[in-house]
């Protein structure tokens, strides 16, 4: 490569640059598109792969814990593996830490304070902190990870819109927390100061309002997916309630919702799960490879990585499983 100039002394001196062939271009332009369509070939294929469950297996509830005579109904759990589980019954919000350390409860009943009287749900948010819904008190109850208390929201007063009878409750990436009402079957979402930033499913919705949330979740962009037993449909609206899609339900027995590996779960109370496939919109059932040889009545549901863990009321026992992708 050398410098040639004009013979004009007034022009800049130019640099003599290589061709590159056309051929080049086209080469490499082939190539990229190849590597993309191989891309979006095996993302296709990830999303609707075929999903298993293993066997159910009991899982061991610490005998501290069994000796005390816990009654769980609902369960959730966090990154670190440590499972919380509520007892309606006696009252009890349990840790079971992750690490195999010892467990600890929480809770009782009352009506103020960390007591609840009537609770209807519990999750534990990205934030490691827990919170309680108690559907007769009308408060959410905020626990640290450890089961510290922290402080309670009393929706019927402490929020901008009346909130009674809350009923499921789920939290968001930014810390806004999902409340749904079972006394006029909509759902608010609070912001962290106890604003309600959004009411759904009320009248205003015309033919898309709610009739009775079983269940709900969240999923992403903080989207939130709900069970409604009232028109029995699964539906999906974005963080400020606009309905994004509706599918009906394979019958009228599943009522747990849960977010796992980009895609929706939903769990019947029965013990059979469908996933609703990201590319299709429709609920493909998820092959049991070991169907049930018993009766299971689920109240909840949570999973940790692959496993999920279901609350059976019939025998008061907590089961387990695997979900794995054919090959």
């Amino acid at each position: 490569m050398g410098l040639t100039s004009s013979s004009s002394g007034s022009q800049k001196p130019t640099i003599n640059q290589p061709s590159i062939p056309r051929a080049y271009f086209l080469s490499s332009f082939r190539t990229s598109v190849k590597i993309f369509c191989l891309f979006l070939i095996l993302g296709t294929q990830f999303l609707n792969s075929q999903i298993i469950k293993t066997e159910w297996i009991e899982w061991e509830i610490p005998q501290s814990i069994l000796e005390k005579g816990i009654s769980p109904r609902f369960i959730t759990s966090n990154q670190f593996h440590d499972l919380y589980l509520l007892d309606d019954q006696n009252y009890w919000l349990v840790l079971i830490p992750g690490d195999g350390t010892q467990p600890r409860i929480a809770g009782g009943w009352g009506d103020s304070g960390e007591l609840f009287s009537l609770p209807t749900d519990i999750i534990a948010s990205p934030g490691l902190d827990v919170f309680v819904c108690d559907n007769a008190t009308h408060r959410i109850l905020r626990f640290d990870r450890k089961l510290n208390f922290i402080a309670d929201i009393v929706l019927s007063t402490k929020t901008s819109n009346r909130i009674e009878y809350p009923y499921r409750i789920a939290r968001n990436d930014l810390g806004e927390i999902i409340v749904a009402s079972s006394e006029e079957w909509e759902i608010n979402l609070i912001s962290n100061d106890r604003l309600s930033i959004t009411r759904m499913g009320d009248a205003t919705y015309g033919e898309d309002r709610f009739f009775e949330i079983e269940d709900i979740g969240v999923g992403l962009n903080n989207e939130i997916g709900l069970i409604d037993l009232g028109t029995n449909t699964f539906i999906v609206l974005t963080r400020v309630g606009q309905v994004k899609d509706k599918i009906p339900l394979p019958d009228s027995s599943f009522g747990l919702v849960h977010w796992w590996l980009d895609r929706w779960i939903i769990v019947g109370r029965r013990g059979d799960i469908y996933v609703i496939s990201p590319t299709q919109g429709i609920f493909k059932e998820i092959l049991d490879q070991f169907p049930l040889k018993e009766e299971f009545f689920i109240t909840d549901c949570t999973i940790i990585d692959d496993v999920i863990y279901i609350v059976d009321e019939l025998s008061g026992k907590i089961y387990k499983a695997e979900l794995r992708f054919l090959d």
